[in-house]
């Protein structure tokens, strides 16, 4: 099933094919409680799959090449009432350049996330969808 296929995924360094699988179990209309259980027990690293696919991501751009944060926001899985902040936010702490309020890719070498504290309701929101989450509190229903 589909811990079988992020754990494949991950295996593969398909890092954003995870995120994928985890989002799209949310979405899909026989989303179950252990697809919601997947994303909890992954959140722990969900800064960590962003960060390498976003690696991946730089490589595969141009030298240069300039996307919007909503755009990288969508690649990277961030909810989207969190996107264009938390994508500038996270990317420049990965070492990412931003020109024009646009994500500059292969613009400087990436560093680790040691220093980025991504606010923890995006997670929340990853885990359990926009529905779920109110105020920074996840609804009990």
């Amino acid at each position: 099933g589909l811990a079988l296929r992020i754990a494949a995924a991950i295996h593969l360094e398909q890092y954003y094919m995870a995120l994928k699988l985890l989002k799209e179990d949310e979405s899909s209309s026989s989303s179950s409680a252990f697809g919601q259980l997947c994303r909890i027990c992954m959140a722990p690293c969900l800064n960590r799959l962003r960060w390498l696919s976003l690696s991946h991501y730089n490589k595969a751009f141009m030298k240069r090449e300039k996307l919007e944060p909503q755009e990288v926001a969508r690649l990277l899985y961030l909810p989207s009432s969190h996107n264009s902040k938390e994508a500038i936010a996270f990317c420049t702490s990965a070492g990412m350049l931003v020109e024009e309020d646009r994500i500059l890719f292969k613009a400087a070498p990436m560093q680790e996330l040691e220093s980025y504290a991504i606010d923890r309701t995006v997670d929340d929101y990853f885990c359990f969808g926009d529905d779920h989450v109110n105020n920074g509190r996840v609804d009990e229903n």
